[in-house]
């Protein structure tokens, strides 16, 4: 893929600085920008299952905060419901 060759390049060195360096020197030889390089180390330079495990974590994350909206609505609704029927009969 052409994504994880520049990391694997990238990331043979491990010092920030030189990091850094390097990645802003690959990404301009491949004619990209040193952010899209730094995306992609950031998402493949961890190994697949790992790469899955967090996708199938962020997955949950937004099915759970999907629910929650959808939750805190239908609470609302009933509060504003009890506090409307609470004042027809008083």
């Amino acid at each position: 893929d052409v994504r994880q060759s520049p990391v694997r390049v990238a990331s043979i060195c491990r010092s920030s600085v030189a990091l850094l360096w390097r990645s802003v020197t690959v990404a301009v030889r491949l004619g990209v920008s040193a952010h899209s390089l730094y995306t992609w180390i950031k998402r493949y330079g961890v190994p697949a299952e790992q790469r899955a495990e967090r996708d199938s974590q962020a997955d949950e994350i937004r099915r759970l905060k999907a629910e929650l909206r959808r939750v805190t609505e239908e609470r609302d609704i009933l509060k504003k419901a009890a506090a409307y029927f609470a004042k027809q009969s008083g």
